[in-house]
């Protein structure tokens, strides 16, 4: 049998060659942007309000939103270093790590480094709770957190907030380590409001299924890494994250997960152009918060 015949009876090995060529790609861009332009854009500047609103959300790029819920401060996903390797950011951090106000809960929602980053963990404060996916404990257990495990359909009340983890439609594994870990999105509940962190996902009902009965404020869902085409399996489509917010029936929705890095082979702009251009068409635009890194949402009238 021939290497090429051996890769065609062998899905898993196509699997792994079509992967390898994806990151060849990704690579190449992140290095011809190293070369030709290495700097990163400058974000807006970001502040803590003195007088937190009821329900606010900074977007530190990428996955990473700093969060208050009736004063509750939650930051999901942080990813505070320059970049992961040879990906640099394309935006700077709007806000250093040691001006965070003091957390109540630190969110992960998988183990993929650009959400569980352990780099950015190391240089967080170790007060609050750090909640992740089943599976994940190994990965942070030397780092000093008082841990809490969630899986599919599990929740947790600290004080007043609940913390409800479901399932999305994506993966766990944290390459280049084997093995099935957990993958959650969360639903946050205080006082009768809601905010839904959408983690990565591609299009499931089970966004609505979770959201069933209650008001989700704020719908922070991703919009990027959906190119190549294979992708959408496990990333949505900014047209898949409007659907999803209408289904849910949020009142705003913050898109994240653009923009930052270049881990996927969509122009980094283009995320937000077919945003802002299908929530036009549907009648949407007044109600999605599309921000620049740095940038923020407040709950009108809070």
């Amino acid at each position: 049998m021939s290497a090429s015949d051996a890769l065609r009876a062998d899905p898993f090995a196509q699997g792994r060659l079509r992967y390898a060529r994806f990151l060849a790609r990704v690579a190449a861009r992140n290095l011809a942007r190293l070369i030709l332009s290495p700097g990163a854009a400058e974000p807006l500047a970001l502040r803590f309000p003195n007088r937190t609103p009821d329900i606010w959300a900074g977007w530190l790029g990428h996955a990473t939103v700093l969060l208050n819920l009736f004063g509750s401060r939650v930051l999901t996903d942080p990813l505070l270093a320059p970049g992961l390797g040879l990906v640099r950011r394309l935006v700077r951090l709007p806000m250093p790590p040691e001006a965070l106000p003091p957390l109540d809960v630190i969110l992960i929602t998988h183990a993929h480094c650009d959400h569980l980053n352990r780099w950015s963990l190391k240089r967080l404060p170790r007060r609050g709770r750090l909640i992740i996916p089943r599976g994940c404990a190994d990965l942070v257990a030397d780092l000093g957190y008082n841990l809490l495990e969630l899986g599919w359909g599990e929740e947790v009340s600290l004080g007043e907030l609940r913390v409800r983890a479901f399932r999305p439609r994506h993966w766990g594994r944290r390459p280049p380590l084997g093995g099935e870990r957990g993958y959650n999105a969360y639903l946050l509940s205080r006082r009768g409001s809601s905010v839904l962190v959408g983690g990565d996902s591609g299009y499931t009902a089970a966004y609505e299924r979770a959201c069933l009965g209650h008001h989700v404020a704020l719908a922070l869902l991703p919009i990027g890494c959906y190119k190549p085409e294979s992708f959408r399996r496990a990333h949505l489509t900014p047209e898949d994250a409007l659907r999803i917010f209408r289904e849910v029936g949020a009142d705003y929705l913050l898109p994240i997960h653009w923009g930052t890095l270049l881990i996927s082979l969509e122009p980094p702009a283009e995320p937000a152009r077919r945003l802002m251009a299908e929530a036009s068409r549907l009648g949407l635009a007044d109600r999605v918060n599309l921000v620049w890194p740095g940038g923020d949402f407040t709950y009108p009238g809070t």
